[in-house]
């Protein structure tokens, strides 16, 4: 129930005379105003001020309704002069909307203070970063009241602090949240049947240097980083934001790019205390020719190994991107691939290979050193979007992969499950691989679009740039896991594996070919058949098959 029109006859701070009674505010709620729900799926909000009345009324009342019916009732008896006040009144995280009266009352006679309509409990989250974390075009005009969000979208005016439900455009240069962050707060109600604030503090076209707080003065509205940190404290959820998106890139090279994101997410776990985690969006090629974006996207890549609390999403393999901004449809996807992420997090979701691939491994897989294989978690069956033809040439997938910067001497790739293999034309015992191009086709001036690697989901797999290739020159050169001895390695028809160390052992079996062997694996008495992740200690594998001449154990 959402009322267009408010009756307001006080704001909070001010007193209202009316014939020798006056209440002033000390906390009072705004209109629309989002509260962040409890472990119990309930908020607590206080009304708490001081209240005088000298012509007969004899109470000071809080009537707070559900949807329009009254469901709890607080009195306070005034004294002669000056009567403080503190109510505290609890609501239920529900698609439902809630609404105070303040006044005063004696018998028949009764006098209003002050009403506030629309107000909810829900969950908070936040986004920063440049365009792409805020961009919306205009076809996208609905609203929903459980999307809510506070203050106008890149104000740098102290006074702009009403709540606001969510629109998407930022031609409106109002409260927007952008495309992907609608859609998303959308699917959140629909599925835990409770509102949803995003704050939305991206500005487009700024580096991450301009992105930095002020030591001195934080909340300093004269910065990007001030003006979404005063909204977020203005709103009263700066210890309620359940996790923060960054996306942005675009507009930097790699230099001193870690160093500042350590600065800003240090920033951020201190003034949003309440973090638990934070969403890195990897860019994908494109917005800028003079940047050099390669290496940018493997720091990004590698963030959740140096933050436990990290999670990286990727951007590419979505369709609709014209070189720098997606279309509707694409932020709309973005927000499809995000929702199951926040749902497993937060909510118990059992969606599954929601996770984007990412390189664990690259290995060569012969002696020949003319075969690579490019290993990937978590384990999924990788597949290849199509060829892909862009301005009138057709592009294969073999020429999104670089062997230490050549991109002409992969001969064909093939998928086994998770792993990529890379055939190659002449071994030159490489030993670093890059996936995907800085920023064009190669020799063209045409930004890369694919083809991608993707999960059976169509989540597109991370860029990676120049990752370590191991055992050139065949597997002898492998080094094993601490704790891991393999013996003999390489093998024809039996291995003994130990391992004393490690919580698993994840045990692949590949021939000299390359391929997958599927093998017995003698544990503790018991066989099991192909590759598995076991627990630690001793492994004896018998290799089936007459044609599995000589087998790697990794």
């Amino acid at each position: 129930m959402l009322f267009r029109t408010y009756l307001i006859v006080i704001a909070s701070l001010l007193a209202a005379p009316c014939f020798g009674q006056y209440a002033a505010f000390t906390n009072i709620p705004r209109n629309l105003q989002l509260f962040s729900r409890d472990n119990d799926d309930s908020a607590r909000f206080t009304v708490s001020g001081s209240c005088s009345s000298t012509f007969g009324y004899d109470s000071l009342y809080l009537d707070l309704k559900r949807n329009g019916v009254s469901i709890n009732r607080t009195q306070i008896k005034l004294t002669d002069g000056t009567t403080p006040f503190s109510i505290v009144s609890s609501i239920r995280a529900d698609t439902v909307e809630y609404s105070i009266t303040v006044g005063i009352t004696s018998g028949t006679k009764n006098f209003i203070f002050a009403s506030r309509d629309s107000i909810v409990a829900g969950d908070v989250y936040l986004i920063a970063g440049q365009s792409n974390a805020v961009l919306a075009r205009g076809d996208v005009r609905w609203e929903d009241e459980y999307c809510r969000t506070f203050g106008n979208y890149n104000s740098t005016y102290p006074s702009d602090t009403n709540w606001a439900i969510a629109l998407a455009d930022t031609n409106t240069r109002r409260q927007v949240v952008g495309v992907w962050a609608l859609y998303l707060m959308k699917a959140l109600r629909d599925s835990l049947g409770v509102p949803i604030c995003i704050i939305n503090g991206a500005v487009g076209g700024k580096s991450i240097e301009q992105s930095l707080p002020t030591a001195s003065n934080p909340t300093n509205l004269a910065t990007v980083y001030g003006m979404m940190l005063y909204r977020v404290q203005k709103a009263g959820l700066a210890s309620s934001a359940k996790a923060l998106f960054w996306y942005q890139g675009e507009a930097n090279n790699n230099n001193g790019y870690l160093e500042n994101f350590t600065t800003l997410y240090k920033s951020w776990k201190t003034h949003y205390p309440s973090l638990k985690k934070v969403y890195v969006f990897q860019i994908r090629p494109g917005c800028n020719t003079n940047r050099v974006h390669a290496e940018l996207r493997e720091t990004q890549r590698t963030l959740s190994e140096k933050y436990s609390d990290i999670t990286v999403l990727p951007s590419v393999a979505i369709k609709g991107h014209d070189g720098c901004h997606l279309t509707t449809d694409g932020y709309i996807e973005i927000s499809k691939q995000v929702y199951p992420v926040v749902m497993n997090d937060f909510y118990n979701g059992n969606f599954e290979n929601v996770a984007a691939p990412n390189i664990t491994k690259a290995i060569y897989v012969n002696q020949l050193n003319n075969r690579i294989a490019l290993i990937f978690a978590p384990s999924a069956k990788l597949l290849f979007t199509p060829d892909t033809v862009v301005g009138g040439f057709n592009s294969t997938i073999k020429e999104s992969f670089y062997l230490n910067g050549d991109n002409m001497n992969v001969s064909s790739v093939e998928i086994g499950n998770d792993t990529v293999f890379l055939n190659i034309k002449f071994p030159t015992g490489y030993d670093r691989v890059t996936y995907v191009p800085d920023k064009y086709y190669p020799g063209k001036s045409i930004y890369y679009e694919g083809p991608w690697i993707t999960n059976d989901r169509g989540i597109g797999a991370f860029t990676f740039y120049e990752f370590p290739v191991e055992g050139k020159n065949g597997f002898a050169n492998l080094s094993s896991p601490k704790g891991v001895q393999m013996y003999p390695n390489p093998a024809r028809s039996y291995i003994q594996i130990s391992d004393s160390e490690s919580d698993s052992l994840d045990i692949r079996i590949y021939n000299i070919y390359g391929g997958v062997v599927y093998s017995d694996i003698r544990y503790g008495g018991n066989t099991t058949i192909g590759i598995g992740s076991l627990p630690s200690g001793s492994y004896s594998v018998s290799i089936n098959g007459k044609r599995n001449k000589m087998i790697k154990v990794d």
